[in-house]
């Protein structure tokens, strides 16, 4: 079981380098499906409180500690880290919380721990389909949080704040600019994931700052959201072209 159990984390991995919305659910209905015989002896493990699902979330933890140890540079370690949170977070841990059990929280709740105490760099968190589904949601300032992130800025600065009202205002008003939005929600977390990867990502993160997102806040706060929609847009293509197709 811990074989299969690992197996569906590595699959997980290679979906998390094609995550999209317009996929996301059919993804998780596929894995589901797949593994069906795997999630049922979960389950059957919660419902009876087995010791065994210790073990397993030890052997999942070995299993990526192992993955990230192979490398001597730090960087690729760090690389490798967000390789393994992204298929935790994307599609791992929903696809546990998915499972038809009340302990079902708590178990991925557990392996988000044990994670977070081993690879102490980082801090995911344990969301659900719907979270995910939600998270798309926010997709127009995925790329501005990343920035502000790199530049230690809080989720309420002011930056992301005035960004986020613009979209739910402005650019959500009509069906022209929401379809903007919506394909943004596809490729924006792609985006962010390849520039997190390079050896320059604060270097990038800065040059996107400076060129497009400071740029954009000073035309809303001029009032021009026709401007600011247009340079939006072009930061969008720049990025998809130089980093969603590698």
């Amino acid at each position: 079981m811990e074989k299969r159990f690992i197996e569906l984390y590595h699959v997980t991995k290679e979906y998390s380098k094609q995550f999209r919305k317009k996929t996301y659910l059919s993804d998780i209905d596929k894995l589901q499906e797949d593994y069906k015989e795997l999630l049922e002896e979960i389950r059957l493990l919660m419902d009876q409180n087995d010791a065994c699902l210790s073990n397993l979330q030890d052997a999942l933890i070995a299993d990526a500690k192992a993955d990230v140890d192979q490398f001597e540079s730090r960087r690729k370690r760090e690389i490798q880290v967000l390789n393994n949170n992204m298929a935790l977070v994307s599609y791992f841990l929903p696809l546990i919380r998915a499972i038809k059990s009340p302990y079902a929280d708590e178990f991925a709740q557990q392996i988000t721990e044990k994670w977070n105490e081993t690879f102490t760099s980082t801090t995911i968190g344990c969301p659900s389909v719907s979270d995910i589904q939600g998270g798309f949601k926010t997709g127009f300032c995925y790329v501005t949080t990343a920035v502000c992130q790199s530049q230690n800025k809080p989720d309420d600065c002011y930056e992301l704040t005035l960004l986020r009202h613009y979209r739910d205002t402005y650019m959500l008003e009509t069906p022209e600019r929401e379809q903007i939005v919506k394909e943004y929600y596809n490729i924006a977390p792609t985006i962010v994931k390849h520039i997190s990867q390079t050896d320059r990502a604060d270097e990038i993160y800065e040059q996107i700052w400076e060129e497009y997102l400071q740029p954009c806040i000073r035309l809303i706060e001029a009032k021009e959201p026709d401007s600011c929609e247009e340079l939006y847009t072009k930061m969008v293509r720049t990025l998809e072209k130089k980093y969603l197709y590698q």
